[in-house]
């Protein structure tokens, strides 16, 4: 007997549904608005008690006069994560520009001797920002700083980002990210994100309302299957930072 009227309607619903998902993903990594920039982040750890010499003396090598590299940010734990951490962001107009720079660096690091052997661990990573958020800078000086980052599960990168490009407007209405990237080198299927807040409490304020919102709501349900391990750290800006 041929198939009933029903389950034709069910399979060329649900081959609409893929098509439209496939297109929208395409339009996610889209090649046509393409990010020339490539982000370095590095977070290095230590004794909390280097942290502070540590900090004064590597953090003015992280300014430079390039016009190829800058430093965004740059800033140390504070709760969330080791007490010893300094975390620092820079944007690089390339990856050849990103190296290039990172050898400048270690070189002026080397010869600083005992400050630079303080470090105990550093792992850096380079991310892409996803093309349907552009990095922005902090709205405002003072308050504190979220950096988020989360382990997906493999293979599920382009369906998280698909979705919470959906969603991400809602979300925006309260507070928005100083930007979204996703890791190409270094440990992969992981997406990073930072956020300003003017302290703890409105934080915790702020997400409260955005999960008031049922498109947001209904977003953060929807990409939650898709993670394997999430980390917030609360950290605090450095002198050197430009985002503070």
């Amino acid at each position: 007997a041929p198939p009933e009227p029903s389950r034709y309607r069910s399979r060329i619903k649900c081959w609409i549904m893929q098509r439209t998902i496939a297109a929208s993903l395409r339009r996610c990594f889209s090649a046509s608005t393409p990010s020339k920039s490539v982000y370095e982040l590095s977070i290095d750890t230590m004794k909390p008690s280097m942290l502070p010499a540590y900090v004064n003396a590597v953090g003015p090598l992280l300014i430079t006069n390039s016009s190829t590299s800058k430093l965004l940010g740059s800033f140390t734990t504070y709760l969330g994560g080791q007490s010893g951490e300094f975390i620092y962001l820079r944007e690089h107009e390339s990856g050849d520009h990103l190296a290039a720079s990172r050898d400048q660096l270690l070189e002026k690091a080397e010869e600083l001797g005992k400050p630079w052997q303080k470090c105990n661990n550093q792992e850096t990573t380079v991310l892409n920002p996803f093309p349907w958020y552009e990095i922005r800078n902090p709205p405002r000086e003072g308050g504190i700083f979220e950096y988020r980052s989360y382990i997906l599960k493999p293979g599920v990168l382009a369906q998280w980002a698909h979705r919470i490009q959906q969603g991400i407007g809602a979300r925006m209405e309260y507070s928005q990210p100083l930007g979204i990237w996703f890791s190409e080198i270094g440990s992969l299927n992981a997406v990073h994100h930072i956020w300003q807040y003017d302290g703890l409490d409105h934080r915790i304020d702020v997400r409260n309302q955005a999960l008031g919102n049922e498109v947001w709501r209904e977003t953060v349900r929807d990409t939650a299957p898709f993670i394997d391990v999430m980390k917030s750290r609360i950290v605090r800006p450095t002198a050197h930072s430009n985002w503070k």
